[in-house]
């Protein structure tokens, strides 16, 4: 157990003792940020595969270096290995296995130092020092790790010189967060951390951190719940490590609630952890007060080296447990279980149906199944019908209709003009529409797609469920923002955040809302017209005839007279050129109170740190066009970055499928800015498209091929590169 009775201590100086190096500081915050060696982007100017003979060099000196068995060098290390080296202002050696993620890294001094990646497999590698979660948020930002802020260490860090490899670990949680190398001897930092007041100074020079770019060059992997992407600082293991943490899922029976996201900690077991922390706080001062020295060595629990591949951003702890509760209990053990599985199938569909676009419809109900349900469900469950109280696809499909979720319909007669091209046979129901208006909709939070089992490759029971892809998968949404005249509409309804964009459903629920409640009198001048609906507060019926209140003919019409092509007249001078009714149908003012919202496109997923918005109707794309360079042809991928895809991860694969050979090209562009582009010898632009969707989530609509229309300058389908000779 970690003693932490001076951790007032270390919290309140973390603030003004952290202090950074001479060269290129920052202000940030109250303190000075130094970054770190890894704070640019990683340009590699050479790649080649290491020979076997070096191969088992290497594994030696891991070995050496870090104590540990053959057997763990070989696991460390792996059976292909890749050396390549970077430029660009950091001249750095990384040792990448055949996952195309780097295990070892060399900075200056030619020796290898793990990779947080291999740290997280292999947890007893280096010898760590512990800090509170408090410290944590300075060295995410590139601070190194002074002296006040260390509440700890592992005996092995006692046997260490000046210059020796270690870690930082925050208390509580076992993942590392940093590598480094300590500043002084094992035994001086042991005296230094006894000293009674501490005594300032460097303990540890930060190399490698969690979110610098040798981490994202990995792929961005996230060792537990305790870490997510963007966090501000790493949590103890139980906590949330984000700086916002989601509303709380709505309550679900306890065997799906273990695979679901857990619900943010409650104020009686923050109470309760504080209440331990105190009495733990209290043993140790009364063993302080019978003479014995608090020894700085202290035990920190580790976790067990493992060789299982790392998940994305966690969706829980527990995943799956609730599987198996109920066995062996009788009739009351099975009916909680069905519960449970039923009230799982129904958040998934819930989760795929937010997933789902109107354009996507009608679709068979095998294909929202196994290509939406299946694939978004958590990571680490299994959907069942055949152990839910529905057994069958149809019934539950036909329960989820039932709830006002969705619209069932019967396709149409096989080779009828009705169906279209590969729609399901004529006895299979479709999806036809889905019930964005109903509440049980409306309410429902989608987990992130980092926590399903499609962005972990199928983790979990219940086999493969996703596509198995490089990096989880980027979802595109339409949404909409109000213009300045219908804010007061939406304010009136209890939004007034200018920056939150809504749904279709939620922008024409917000407007339902207001006409329901004119029309029961609680908004001055609202309501039915004489030929219209009953009022009474409820839904407006299509057919309505509504009276437009002040608020209402502003989100209609307020400005809507203005010329785009600009008269010089003033703000909604030419309002008057439209007239303005005094009632419309309900169906009308749907349809002109959606054309003036402001449309725009969000997309979430992939490697994308936070949701990316763009204007309009049209998501931002990469391009991919084929050239002639030399005489040879080529096929070029550009605007990467748009999407925050790594060029050399991308060549990487490229030259893996393909088999041509692959480069990341660079070209400065007028600004003075860097281009980078990857470059594929032969005309391969379907197969890079193909790449770009499969592998690293890329949607259809940001994929854009300007070599599908340029005649002899595209790949057919069984063609092969054509500056390849065949004898």
């Amino acid at each position: 157990m970690i003693s932490f009775s001076d951790r007032e201590a270390c919290n309140t100086t973390a603030t003004r003792v952290w202090t950074a190096r001479t060269d290129d500081v920052r202000p940030e915050g109250n303190f000075l940020c130094m970054p770190t060696p890894f704070k640019k982007e990683l340009q590699v100017k050479s790649d080649q595969k290491m020979s076997n003979k070096d191969v088992k060099k290497l594994k030696e000196q891991s070995a050496t270096t870090f104590n540990i068995s053959n057997d763990a060098a070989a696991a460390l290390v792996g059976k292909d290995v890749a050396l390549r080296k970077t430029g660009g202002g950091l001249i750095a050696k990384l040792y990448c296995d055949g996952a195309a993620s780097a295990c070892l890294f060399e900075i200056d001094d030619g020796r290898p130092l793990p990779t947080l990646t291999a740290l997280w497999r292999l947890p007893t590698l280096l010898p760590p020092l512990l800090v509170p979660p408090a410290v944590s948020e300075f060295v995410l930002s590139g601070a190194d790790l002074m002296l006040p802020g260390v509440i700890g260490m592992a005996e092995g860090v006692l046997e260490l010189s000046a210059g020796d490899a270690v870690c930082v670990l925050v208390s509580g949680n076992p993942a590392a967060v940093a590598i480094g190398r300590i500043a002084m001897g094992g035994a001086e930092l042991g005296a230094a951390l006894k000293a009674t007041p501490r005594p300032k100074g460097l303990a540890v020079e930060v190399l490698h951190v969690f979110g610098d770019t040798l981490w994202r060059y990995c792929g961005k992997p996230i060792p537990n719940a305790g870490f997510s992407l963007g966090c501000k600082a790493v949590a103890p293991l139980g906590t949330d490590a984000r700086a916002t943490p989601p509303p709380p899922p709505p309550p679900a029976p306890a065997a799906v609630a273990a695979a679901l996201p857990p619900p943010p900690p409650t104020a009686k077991s923050e109470q309760s952890e504080e209440e331990e922390e105190e009495r733990t706080d209290g043993e140790d001062d009364e063993h302080e007060a019978d003479g014995d020295a608090a020894a700085p060595v202290v035990p920190i629990a580790r976790a067990t080296p493992t060789t299982a591949p790392l998940a994305a951003p966690d969706c829980g702890e527990g995943e799956g447990e609730g599987e198996g509760e109920g066995e062996g209990e009788g009739d009351e053990g099975e009916a909680v279980d069905k519960e449970a599985k039923d009230e799982l199938l129904r958040r998934c569909f819930l989760r795929a149906a937010h997933a789902i676009a109107d354009t996507d419809l009608p679709m068979g109900l095998n294909a929202v199944w196994a290509g939406k349900m299946r694939p978004l469900r958590p990571a680490g469950t299994s959907l069942e019908l055949k152990g839910s109280s529905y057994k069958k696809l149809s019934a539950f499909f036909a329960a989820m209709e039932g709830r006002a979720l969705c619209t069932l319909k019967q396709p149409a007669a096989k080779g009828s003009s009705g169906s279209k091209k590969g729609a399901p046979s004529a006895g299979e129901p479709l999806l036809f529409a889905i019930g964005r208006g109903a509440h049980e909709y409306s309410s429902f939070e989608p987990w992130p797609i980092e926590a399903t089992a499609e962005a972990r490759g199928g983790a979990g029971s219940g086999g493969s469920g996703g596509s198995g892809g490089l990096v989880a998968r980027m979802v595109l949404s339409d949404v909409f923002r109000p213009l300045e005249g219908m804010r007061p509409l939406f304010e009136g309804q209890g939004h007034v955040d200018r920056k939150t964009y809504y749904t279709l459903a939620d922008a024409l629920d917000v407007l339902a809302r207001h006409v329901a409640a004119a029309r029961s009198g609680g908004i001055e001048g609202g309501g039915s017209s004489s030929g219209g609906a009953v009022g009474g507060g409820r839904a407006p019926a299509a057919s309505d005839v509504i009276v437009l209140d002040p608020l209402l003919a502003d989100s209609l019409y307020k400005g809507a007279g203005k010329s785009k092509g600009g008269g010089g007249g003033k703000e909604g001078a030419g309002a008057a050129d439209v007239p303005v009714p005094t009632h419309l149908p309900y169906n009308e003012i749907c349809a002109r109170f959606k054309a003036r919202l402001e449309p725009w496109v969000r997309v979430t997923g992939g490697q994308l740190e936070k949701p990316l918005m763009r204007p309009g109707h049209e998501p931002p794309t990469l391009t991919v066009q084929t050239q002639q360079r030399r005489g040879h042809m080529v096929t070029l991928v550009d605007e990467l970055e748009v999407l925050s895809i790594e060029p050399e991860k991308l060549a990487r694969a490229l030259q893996a499928k393909l088999g041509a050979h692959a480069t990341v090209y660079e070209a400065e562009v007028k600004s003075g800015a860097v281009k980078r582009s990857v470059m594929v010898q032969g005309l391969w632009d379907l197969a890079v498209s193909e790449c770009l969707q499969r592998d690293f989530g890329v949607p259809v609509r940001c994929v854009h091929n300007l070599a599908a229309d340029k005649k002899g300058m595209h790949q057919k389908k069984e063609k092969a590169a054509t500056n390849v000779r065949r004898g």
